[in-house]
């Protein structure tokens, strides 16, 4: 499953009052060592998770929907979990987190 969401909204959709579509992304994630990693996306503000995704591949760029700063959680399939605090939008410059879950 892939989240897809339009980089902006037709003024002629309606949304629900307060939710803002717009997308914007963190970093590209791209995991080595295990297979369709679980990744969990947490608003550093409140501590609330903002949604948890199996990955489809190695590589996932995570949208977000404001600016701002977020951790992302990856647990491999071992018990290992990997997590990047402080994370932020990544603006127009492609960038990438490398996680490497191989055996040490």
């Amino acid at each position: 499953m892939k989240l897809v969401f339009s980089q902006t909204i037709p003024s002629n959709m309606a949304t629900h009052h307060g939710w803002d579509l717009n997308c914007i992304y963190l970093k590209t994630i791209v995991v080595k060592g295990t297979d369709n990693s679980v990744v969990q996306i947490v608003d550093e503000s409140n501590q609330s998770s903002v949604y948890t995704i199996r990955m489809n591949s190695s590589e996932f760029s995570p949208q977000v929907f404001k600016d701002f700063t977020y951790t992302i959680i990856l647990p491999s399939e071992r018990g290992e979990i990997i997590k990047l605090s402080g994370q932020h939008i990544t603006g127009k410059q492609a960038k990438i987190l490398e996680v490497n879950f191989t055996v040490k």
